[in-house]
């Protein structure tokens, strides 16, 4: 055992031997002992620098134990005082330790009020969300006693009628549907606001009925009732025409009756008074090739020339001026207005009916008659068409928002238009064929035809409204017109083609002016002319096609549309 305790102290004083040059390594980095060993003026030995440090070590430490018992007290008391801070703060642990189990426990406590509120705020959504579709299903399959007394004892004419009335239908129909889905207490709603909704078809019926048939009272202004009285109970037509289509239509026929008989009769007065303020420019004998020839007077043995160049010139139209009783704002043009008297003709231009044709007023008959006036029939051409389609225009925008898009253009009933008009268009038809028939004024038609292509256009330029019954009845007009023309120009060449020396005779010199039929066809194409530049589209086309037909003469009096 001893020598295994010699061997260990050895291998340790072998270790610390073996150190010693680390050791003084790290030694000589230091200043103090760097300055003792390597200082080379030091004589003293390491032996007596020891025992110097040993005494200056030996005196700080009884320094420092001086030092010591001099704060002995002051230890004792700060011993003290960190023993009591270290009980403190121990029992402070212990506080914070307990505080910190509280607090684990009241955010399990929260976490857990958490998962219990979003299941309570999930059963308050999925309640709330059943609450809205069982109200909205139950208000939807609810009649309100107000609503079933409110269509049973009230007049359609009181306030909250045909509101409640929209109500029952949406109740009865989504009922309907509801019980084809299934549910079988909308069976029972259905039944109960299908025999509400015949009372109300009947009470509806009996209540239009009234409202159209009050329309034939004499002297009654149908567009004001039809916007101030017929248009705020629309709503019945669309109720009819979802609840009892038979009604509906029954309806719809009593209009159509009441409307054509009332139009009908306004327009057969107002045509047959038309018709007593034309007078005939033109006759059989006013033809290009037709030699001036005289006539005697009625009654008279006197010879008068009859002055045919008016006919061809849109500048002397055989009108006369109206005397001072004339009324000055009959017409935007009231030369062509004549009053009936002997005064001189004077010179007017027949086309400003066509170049201001939006702004020319239709005819007054009584107005007319009262100041003696009298118009071309071109006049009454346009106040006819005009009025036509005035009245259509503003029957069709009633008709639409009366009874309903759906109803006016279903295809069953079709549009009401021609049902409504048809009296009145054979009223003009015929109108226009009677002077056709016998009417020679070539310029008179060519004006007509303007009129009739400016009507036709001016729904769909500037009312933006189609109306086509309408528009090819303007259309039948037109080509109408356009036939009894080509005729007239046929026989303008005829009469030129049979005309001989002798018939036409020569110039006249005591004149000192062109040939009379010369004078005839300057006036006429220029005529023409003018006419053409006003009129625009195809039908400024179709005047030339048709002043130039089968007619040398007239073919080349035109070139791009100008005269030569």
């Amino acid at each position: 055992m001893a020598d295994i305790g010699i061997d260990e102290d050895f291998q340790k004083l072998e270790e610390e031997i073996a150190a010693m040059p680390q050791l003084i390594a790290s030694f000589e980095q230091q200043d103090g002992i760097k300055e003792i060993i390597f200082d080379p003026t030091r004589t003293e030995s390491l032996q007596e620098l020891y025992d110097a440090t040993g005494l200056e070590l030996d005196v700080v430490a009884r320094e420092s134990v001086r030092e010591y018992l001099s704060q002995a007290e002051d230890l004792v008391s700060l011993h003290q005082g960190v023993k009591e801070c270290d009980d403190v703060l121990k029992m402070m642990e212990e506080v914070l330790y307990t505080f910190e189990t509280d607090l684990r426990s009241v955010s399990q406590d929260i976490q857990a009020l958490q998962n219990h509120s979003k299941q309570l705020t999930m059963r308050h959504t999925n309640r709330a969300a059943l609450h809205r579709e069982v109200s909205g299903l139950v208000e939807q399959l609810v009649l309100p006693p107000d609503l079933v007394r409110t269509i049973l004892d009230q007049d359609i004419k009181d306030e909250g009628y045909l509101a409640d009335l929209e109500t029952l239908n949406f109740i009865a129909h989504h009922s309907e549907d509801l019980r084809d889905q299934g549910v079988q207490s909308a069976g029972d709603v259905l039944s109960v606001s299908q025999t509400l909704c015949m009372k109300a078809v009947r009470k509806a019926r009996d209540f239009q009925l009234k409202l159209i048939f009050g329309l034939r009272k004499p002297k009654t202004n149908v567009q004001i009732l039809q916007n101030s009285v017929l248009l705020k109970y629309s709503y019945l037509n669309r109720f009819l025409f979802i609840n009892s289509p038979t009604t509906a239509n029954e309806i719809r026929v009593h209009y159509v009756e009441t409307v054509s008989r009332i139009y009908s009769g306004y327009f057969k007065a107002y045509i047959n008074n038309l018709s007593k303020l034309s007078y005939t420019i033109a006759d059989k004998t006013d033809l290009l090739g037709m030699p001036e020839e005289k006539k005697k007077a009625m009654f008279s043995q006197k010879q008068v020339h009859k002055n045919r160049a008016s006919v061809f010139s849109l500048t002397n139209a055989n009108v006369h001026a109206a005397t001072a009783k004339a009324a000055p704002t009959l017409s935007t043009s009231p030369t062509f207005a004549t009053a009936v008297s002997d005064s001189p003709l004077l010179s007017t231009n027949r086309a400003t009916i066509l170049s201001e044709v939006e702004q020319t007023p239709s005819i007054i008959p009584h107005v007319a008659v009262q100041h003696g006036l009298k118009y071309p029939y071109e006049y009454v051409f346009h106040s006819m068409v005009r009025l036509l389609v005035d009245t259509a225009y503003a029957e069709h925008m009633f008709i639409v928002e009366f009874f309903g898009r759906t109803m006016y253009l279903d295809p069953e009933t079709g549009m009401l238009f021609t049902p409504i008009f048809t009296k009145i268009l054979t009223m003009i038809t015929e109108n226009l064929q009677g002077y056709l028939a016998a009417s020679y004024d070539c310029l008179g038609l060519l004006l007509m035809i303007g009129i009739a292509g400016f009507n036709k256009d001016l729904l769909k330029s500037k009312r933006r409204v189609s109306i086509p019954p309408l528009e090819t009845y303007i259309g039948t007009l037109e080509q109408m017109i356009w036939d009894r023309l080509n005729k007239l120009l046929e026989s303008n060449i005829d009469s030129i083609k049979t005309a001989t020396p002798k018939t036409l005779g020569g110039v006249d010199t005591q004149r000192l002016g062109p040939h009379y039929v010369t004078r005839r066809y300057a006036e006429f194409a220029a005529s023409v002319h003018t006419i053409n530049c006003i009129i625009t589209g195809t039908s400024r086309c179709m005047v030339l096609e048709s002043c130039s037909v089968g007619s040398p003469w007239a073919r080349s009096s035109f070139h791009q549309g100008k005269p030569r």
